[in-house]
């Protein structure tokens, strides 16, 4: 959990990694790491050549968000999907693949790993003309929903 698929010489062990089942345990394990005095480092599929889930910093936990995978909701009369940060593109893919739907964009090619999520917090979104909204925790656990 401290590389991607390079090693990265500043990478630092997390103290520990969690890996939540739904929001309200993200919630649960931001509020504990923010009475802690522990920085969090988001994790999704693993599949950044970027480093940007590595740790780069002491004192942090790893956040692995690869267990919120669930579909939410598809919704095909009214063209839209809801998916958690941790859904892969290809469970996405095949998901939509039985309603005629597809994402509005191609999906990254490591799509059997990499997660929407990941998407998102690689700076995708701005090629994501389709994003009708969000549900972040914020760095005290209260959840903001946009769209």
């Amino acid at each position: 959990f401290s590389r991607d698929i390079f090693f990265w010489p500043d990478a630092r062990l997390p103290r520990a990694v969690v890996a939540p089942a739904d929001v309200a345990e993200v919630q649960g394990v931001v509020r504990a790491c923010a009475q802690a005095g522990l920085r969090i480092v988001c994790r999704g599929g693993g599949m950044s050549y970027t480093g940007g889930y590595v740790p780069h910093v002491e004192d942090c936990v790893v956040l692995d968000l690869r267990r919120l995978a669930r579909i939410r909701e598809l919704n095909v009369a009214d063209q839209y999907v809801t998916v958690e940060a941790g859904c892969t593109w290809m469970a996405l893919s095949a998901a939509l693949e039985p309603t005629g739907l597809r994402p509005l964009f191609k999906p990254p090619y490591s799509g059997i790993h990499s997660t929407v999520g990941g998407a998102l917090s690689q700076g995708i979104a701005d090629e994501m003309e389709g994003l009708l909204g969000v549900e972040v925790v914020l760095a005290d656990g209260t959840l903001l929903r946009t769209g």
